[in-house]
């Protein structure tokens, strides 16, 4: 949205915006963040290593900042990694001058009537109707899981409902917010270096399924596991949010032992 407005370039190398990113010797775009591209290590992979679950945004960005390699140059391959939306998080506060709580209400949540999403940091001590999520021990019974003032703004803390996940989803059939160049740009796959057309897009994993083409994301944090699948050309959605399922541990484990997939698409 501010690259439509002409305040940024997501051709443009990050450290325009954020010149605490070490000089890596190679360019990293803020298509590269977006698409997984970059090279940066994922932060949560980080802190499981280092036995530390939970991360304020300031511990997140410094971990991130004290890098001094990539795991391969930008744009040479693909990998999942939560730090780039951290990054993302902070250039979009800095070019648009307001934090990032306040430009998401302001251009898509309350433009889209999502009157029940909330971003970390602006959640209050009580949140209306919240569920909660449970994590299993080791002896298999259940305890309440708490984020513990986890604020992984940007690549996480989003607080929302099913009715609210439906508003956002109609804006990719009848764009409110963003106009329809919106929806394209979060559908544009990304190619890698060599030519490779990646499955992945925007936030969006794209595949084919009975036919159709699909698109999804999903995720695992503190006990909870929602996925949003929609499916063309029969324009239609399937959200799902589930509790008493991992602990971040788990879904850490399961994030790794998961193959990676590089999908060729033609172009």
């Amino acid at each position: 949205m501010l690259a439509q407005d002409g305040k940024l370039s997501l051709e443009q190398n990050v450290r325009k915006y954020l010149p605490e990113v070490p000089d890596y010797g190679h360019p990293i775009t803020l298509r590269n963040l977006l698409n997984h591209t970059s090279g940066i290590r994922d932060v949560h992979e980080l802190f499981f290593y280092e036995g530390f679950e939970n991360a304020r945004a300031d511990e997140v960005l410094a971990a991130i900042f004290r890098q001094r390699a990539l795991n391969f140059a930008p744009g040479s391959d693909w990998s999942y990694s939560n730090a780039g939306y951290a990054l993302l998080a902070l250039v979009v506060s800095r070019v648009s001058e307001r934090p990032l709580l306040q430009f998401a209400r302001e251009r898509i949540f309350e433009p889209l009537g999502m009157q029940h999403t909330l971003l970390s940091g602006t959640r209050p001590s009580v949140v209306p109707h919240r569920a909660l999520a449970y994590t299993r021990r080791s002896d298999g019974a259940y305890d309440l899981a708490h984020d513990d003032g986890a604020d992984d703004t940007g690549n996480g803390g989003l607080w929302t409902s099913i009715e609210d996940l439906a508003r956002w989803d109609r804006n990719f059939y009848d764009p409110q917010v963003g106009g329809r160049k919106l929806p394209a740009e979060l559908r544009r796959r990304e190619r890698l270096n060599d030519g490779f057309v990646l499955s992945y897009a925007a936030g969006l994993d794209t595949d084919d399924r009975c036919g159709l083409a699909r698109e999804q994301h999903g995720g695992d944090d503190f006990g909870f596991h929602s996925a949003w699948v929609r499916g063309s050309p029969l324009a239609s959605s399937s959200p799902s949010m589930t509790k008493h399922s991992s602990s971040r541990e788990e879904a850490m484990r399961a994030t790794r032992l998961r193959p990676r997939r590089r999908t060729r698409l033609h172009a």
